[in-house]
């Protein structure tokens, strides 16, 4: 079933609630385009990649403690601002 606009979470209920922090994996929808991206938090020094945000990063500052259903607006360096909501988060282990 395709999602209402503005709705978050989708099927998220069926995940715990952790708050995003490093080691954490974690869905979020941008609520303007509805583009989904997957991204895991990482300490700032070991930022290595694509798909890794540093949690001293805009969107890891804007993110950092927030759970499954929270919507969070942040600034981009460039100046523009951005909203998104969280829909999934798990903790994640490297292979």
């Amino acid at each position: 079933m395709p999602r209402k606009k503005g709705e978050v979470m989708g099927n998220a209920a069926k995940i715990l609630k952790i708050p995003i922090g490093p080691g954490t994996k974690f869905r979020i929808v941008d609520m303007t385009t509805e583009r989904e991206d997957s991204y895991v938090m990482v300490n700032d020094g070991s930022y290595d990649g694509v798909f890794r945000i540093s949690d001293q990063s805009p969107l890891g500052k804007a993110l950092r403690g927030k759970k499954v259903g929270d919507i969070v607006s942040f600034t981009l360096p460039n100046g523009k601002s951005r909203i998104v909501g969280v829909r999934e988060v798990v903790e994640w282990m490297p292979e």
